[in-house]
């Protein structure tokens, strides 16, 4: 994670200076997106939408969030479900403006909860006879990460948006012990790890990646005549 972190700081002075400064945005334009990615995901399958509101030339907040709609995997079989909410704010700072293309980097902050209900085998009444029940976890993730990102505007009049970002953190997943009966004792649990998704309870660190896409609209972009210093 180290060696990417200090890949994408070297890449900085390339798109910087990259491009011509032209006909400069006087602020970012404000936007709104949706992130195809997580939709034709089979494993954790949600709608995610974002937000970018421009605060001054170089700074704009985005706002994000997203509904977590099921897992293939993970809720299978009638009456299991896995879902919940996701929470995405980020600061943009934007390292370079042009009419047609941005650049910025960002503090992303990302919360997951999820309540995910299973059909467990368990034993109950000290394991005099064997049940197959549903059981509840709830499933919390909070994430931060440094992103470098690209606006692309394109169109006659530069509405429709192409965004790409890539990026490298850290994340805390937290799992809670399933609503286990008084008298009822896990036997076996179904198997199944995917990126952050983990099915022993407690807690976890680990390095967290961010690569992905947004599609969008972008509102009207004031101009000036002089590049943005």
């Amino acid at each position: 994670m180290h060696k990417l972190l200090i890949f994408m700081l070297l890449q900085l002075p390339v798109v910087m200076w990259s491009q011509p400064a032209t006909v400069i945005p006087e602020r970012p334009p404000l936007t709104f997106k949706i992130v195809p990615g997580p939709l034709l995901n089979p494993v954790q399958t949600s709608l995610d939408v974002r937000m970018d509101i421009p605060l001054a030339r170089r700074w704009a907040l985005e706002a994000g969030g997203g509904l977590v709609l099921g897992s293939e995997p993970l809720a299978q079989f009638k009456n299991e479900y896995y879902r919940g909410i996701k929470i995405r704010p980020a600061v943009k700072f934007y390292l370079r403006r042009a009419e047609k293309k941005d650049v910025y980097l960002s503090l992303v902050i990302k919360n997951h909860i999820i309540l995910h209900a299973e059909y467990r085998s368990v034993t109950r009444q000290g394991n005099q006879y064997s049940e197959w029940l549903l059981l509840e976890r709830r499933l919390n993730l909070w994430s931060g990460l440094i992103c470098v990102g690209f606006q692309n505007y394109l169109g006659s009049k530069q509405r429709f948006l192409l965004e790409t970002y890539f990026g490298v953190g850290r994340r805390r997943l937290s799992v809670s012990e399933a609503d286990f009966p008084a008298d009822a004792t896990n036997f076996e649990n179904r198997d199944f790890n995917w990126l952050w998704q983990q099915n022993n309870p407690g807690v976890t660190f680990r390095p967290d990646i961010a690569l992905s896409f947004c599609i969008g609209w972008a509102g009207r972009k004031p101009v000036i005549s002089q590049p943005l210093p």
